[in-house]
């Protein structure tokens, strides 16, 4: 998580994003391996492509496509995910 605001960015807001996007990312890296971060963000990529995933409107967070199949619907899919179907 990156915390921004008019307070810690700095005289170059793109600059220190920049700086701390890269620092992030490389943490990131050291903490799973070199590749295993741009894998998982190709996989994911391709799962939302091939419909494997989606994005649930209401919580933001993607989700297996399972999570929006109701059989009580006509259509047999909702459009929130079943987590965000119970807190209604």
């Amino acid at each position: 998580m990156i915390r921004v605001n008019r307070f810690n960015l700095g005289s170059d807001p793109v600059e220190t994003l920049s700086s701390r996007l890269y620092r992030m990312v490389r943490g990131m890296m050291k903490e799973k391996g070199s590749n295993s971060v741009l894998e998982g963000m190709s996989q994911m990529q391709k799962d939302l492509a091939d419909g494997r995933i989606k994005k649930c409107p209401k919580c933001l967070k993607l989700k297996p496509i399972n999570d929006f199949r109701n059989p009580n619907t006509k259509t047999g899919k909702t459009r929130y995910c079943s987590a965000c179907r119970k807190r209604r």
